[in-house]
C-alpha cells in the first residue's frame, strides 16, 4: 500500500490560514446582539440551507465561503465585505421562512461579485451600483426578501442595463470587464462566451456578435449555466449546471437529457469543462480534482478522478477552458489566463486574457453588438 506524500508547505499554510479564519468566525458567532442574545448558528450550515453554498460533502474552502457571504450581504442590503461581521451574523439570525434563495442567488453569483466587490470601481461608481441594486425593493432600513423569480427578473433587467451601459462606456462587450460563466469554441473556430442568461460569439476573423439570449438557441437550458463545452469528437454541445448535464445536437436537446451528473460519475457544480484531444475525452475540473468523461459510453473513465496537480501550473477554480487551432489549451479564472502546452504537459504562459488574447474579442473594435 502506497503512503500519501506529505502535504506541500503551501497547502499546509493554506490550511492554517483557513483554520485561523474559522476561529475568527467562531469568535464572532459567540458575540451578542444589541439585545444581548447570543447568535447560536453555524454560518456554513445557514449558507448551505439557503442556497449560497453547495452541499457536496459539506466541505468548503475559504474563498467559497467568502463569496457566499458577499452574496448574502448583497441580497440583504448589507455592506458587501465578504466578512462574517456582527451585522451579517445578526441578519442570519433573523426569523425567516425555510425557502432557499438559490433561484436568485446562484444564477447571479459571479456577476454580482464582480460588479459589487472590486474591479477598480470608484466612489461614484459604487454609489451608482448601490442605487441600481436597490431598484425594485421597498424603501426602508430593513431588508425585504423578494421571491426568487421576482428578484431574478429585477436582476435580469439590471444586467441588460449593465450590458448596454458597459458597451456604451467602453466600446467592448460586457464580459471583457469581468468574469464570465463559461467559454468554448465550435467547429468553425467561433468562440462563445457565456455570462448569465446571454452569450456572445467571436468569429475566427474577430467579429463580436451579441449579447444573444441563451435559451433562444438552446431552449431547454436553465436560466444560466456553470460550464459549457463543444466536442469536435461528436459535434455536440455539453452544458452543466448544478447536478445535471445537457447535451445538444445543434440547437436540439438530445433524447434522454438532461441527465444527472451522478449517473455519469461526474461532480455537481463543475468549475469548467472542455474536450481534451490528447485523451479523446471530455475533462471537467472541480476544486482540486479533475474528472474524465468518455463521450461514447457517457461514463467516467477508470482511475478517475485524479488530483489537479497532474496539470502542472494550472490553478484551482478555473471558470472556462478551450483548445485553440494550434492545439494549445487555454484556461481562465477571472481576468487571468493560463496557456497549457499539451506536449510539454505544463503551463507555458499566463497573463490577462482581455488584453493579451485578441481572439477573445476584447482587444479589437470589430463588433456587431445587438443589445437586448
Amino acid at each position: 500500500m502506497s503512503r500519501r506524500p506529505p502535504e506541500p508547505a503551501g497547502r499546509r499554510a493554506g490550511g492554517m490560514k483557513a483554520a485561523c479564519w474559522i476561529l475568527t468566525v467562531s469568535a464572532l458567532i459567540s458575540t451578542h446582539t444589541a439585545a444581548g442574545s447570543p447568535l447560536l448558528l453555524d454560518p456554513e450550515v445557514f449558507l448551505e440551507k439557503y442556497g449560497y453554498l453547495h452541499q457536496d460533502n459539506h466541505i468548503h474552502n475559504e474563498v467559497e465561503v467568502q463569496s457566499a457571504v458577499r452574496e448574502f450581504q448583497w441580497l440583504s442590503r448589507l455592506p458587501v465585505t465578504g466578512e462574517l461581521d456582527s451585522a451579517t451574523l445578526r441578519q442570519m439570525a433573523e426569523p425567516r421562512c425555510g425557502v432557499t434563495d438559490e433561484g436568485s442567488q446562484q444564477i447571479w453569483a459571479q456577476r454580482v461579485n464582480t460588479v459589487f466587490t472590486g474591479g477598480g470601481v470608484g466612489a461614484a461608481g459604487r454609489e451608482q451600483h448601490r442605487r441600481k441594486r436597490s431598484a425594485g425593493k421597498p424603501s426602508g432600513d430593513r431588508p425585504v426578501r423578494l421571491p426568487g423569480q421576482v428578484l431574478h427578473a429585477a436582476l435580469q433587467e439590471w444586467e441588460f442595463n449593465e450590458i448596454d451601459n458597459g458597451h456604451q462606456n467602453t466600446g467592448q462587450p460586457l464580459y471583457c470587464q469581468g468574469v464570465f460563466d463559461a467559454i468554448t469554441m465550435d467547429q468553425n473556430q467561433t468562440v462563445l462566451v457565456f455570462r448569465g442568461s446571454v452569450y456572445w460569439t467571436v468569429s475566427a476573423d474577430g467579429v463580436v456578435s451579441g449579447p444573444l439570449p441563451l435559451r433562444q438557441r438552446w431552449s431547454d437550458l436553465p436560466l444560466a449555466i456553470e460550464a459549457a463545452a463543444f466536442s469536435p469528437l461528436d459535434s455536440k454541445w455539453y452544458f452543466f449546471k448544478g447536478k445535471r448535464m445537457w447535451r445538444y445536437t445543434g440547437s436540439a436537446l438530445d433524447r434522454g437529457f438532461p441527465r444527472k451528473s451522478s449517473e455519469l460519475g461526474l461532480p455537481r457544480h463543475p468549475d469548467c469543462a472542455f474536450y481534451y484531444a490528447p485523451l479523446g475525452h471530455m475533462v471537467l475540473f472541480k476544486g482540486s480534482r479533475y474528472y474524465v468523461l468518455n463521450l461514447k459510453t457517457l461514463h467516467q473513465e477508470p482511475y478517475y478522478p485524479r488530483r489537479l496537480t497532474d496539470w502542472t501550473g494550472v490553478p484551482e477554480g478555473t471558470n472556462g477552458a478551450l483548445t485553440r487551432p494550434d492545439g494549445r489549451l487555454y484556461l481562465f479564472r477571472e481576468q487571468q489566463f493560463w496557456r497549457f502546452d499539451t506536449v510539454k504537459v505544463r503551463v507555458t504562459r499566463e497573463g490577462q486574457w482581455a488584453k493579451d488574447l485578441s481572439w477573445t474579442g476584447c482587444s479589437n473594435t470589430r463588433q456587431n453588438n445587438n443589445i437586448l
